[in-house]
C-alpha cells in the first residue's frame, strides 16, 4: 500500500509538471494510471501531503504563506510530496529513480535546497532539514567509537525513522552538525557539535 502510495504522489507529481493550470489529477485518471480497479481505492491512498476535493487529488497547498519561495508550482509540490515521505523516514534518502519520477532534477534539488527546503547531502542524495542535525545527536549518544553498523542500527531503531532502510552519510556533508574524527579499525568518532 506504501508504494501504491508513493506512486500516486508521482503521477500527480507528474500531472502538475504538464497541467500547471489545473486544479488536480481527476479521480479516475488517477485510477487508470495507478491500474487500480476502483476509485475508492485512489481516496484511501490519498494521505497528506494528498487529499480528494471535487472530485480530484490534489496537493494540500502549504499552511501558511509561500513556503516555497521562488520555485515553480511543479517543483514546489514535489518538494512537498518528498518531505512528506521524509517525514516517515527521514534517514533515508529518496533514490533517483523516485527524484525523477517526481521530477526533482539536480537543478530542482538545488533550487529547493538554496530554499531551504532539502538539504542537499550531494547532487542526487537528499533529507529534510534537520536531519543531519536529528542525525549527529542520535550518533554523538552511541558509545564512542563506534562503526558504521552502530551507527546504521541506531538510525534504523530510533523513533523518528519508521523504516529500517537507513543510511548512513559518509565523509561529507552528513557529520557536519558534529565533528567527525577518523579511528582506527572502520569506527567512527563523533563529538556534539560546539555551540
Amino acid at each position: 500500500m506504501a508504494a501504491l502510495a508513493a506512486e500516486l504522489g508521482e503521477v500527480l507529481a507528474a500531472h502538475a509538471a504538464r497541467e500547471p493550470l489545473t486544479p488536480g489529477l481527476p479521480l479516475e485518471a488517477a485510477r487508470a494510471a495507478l491500474g487500480l480497479p476502483d476509485r475508492r481505492l485512489v481516496a484511501a491512498l490519498a494521505r497528506p501531503p494528498l487529499r480528494i476535493a471535487g472530485g480530484l487529488v490534489q496537493l494540500i497547498p502549504p499552511a501558511a504563506g509561500p513556503a516555497t519561495p521562488g520555485l515553480p508550482e511543479p517543483v514546489a509540490a514535489a518538494v512537498r510530496i518528498l518531505l512528506a515521505d521524509l517525514a516517515q523516514t527521514p534517514f533515508s534518502a529518496p533514490d533517483a529513480e523516485r527524484l525523477r519520477k517526481l521530477g526533482l532534477d539536480v537543478r530542482a534539488i538545488a533550487a529547493a535546497a538554496r530554499a531551504g527546503l532539502l538539504l542537499r547531502v550531494s547532487d542526487q542524495i537528499v533529507l529534510a532539514p534537520g536531519a543531519d542535525k536529528l542525525a549527529a545527536g542520535i550518533l554523538t549518544a552511541l558509545p564512542q567509537p563506534f562503526t558504521a553498523a552502530d551507527a546504521r542500527q541506531a538510525l534504523s531503531n530510533h523513533p523518528a525513522h519508521r523504516d529500517s532502510a537507513a543510511g548512513v552519510p559518509g565523509p561529507g556533508r552528513g557529520h557536519r552538525a558534529a565533528a567527525r574524527r577518523p579511528a582506527p579499525d572502520q569506527v567512527r568518532l563523533v563529538s556534539r557539535p560546539r555551540r
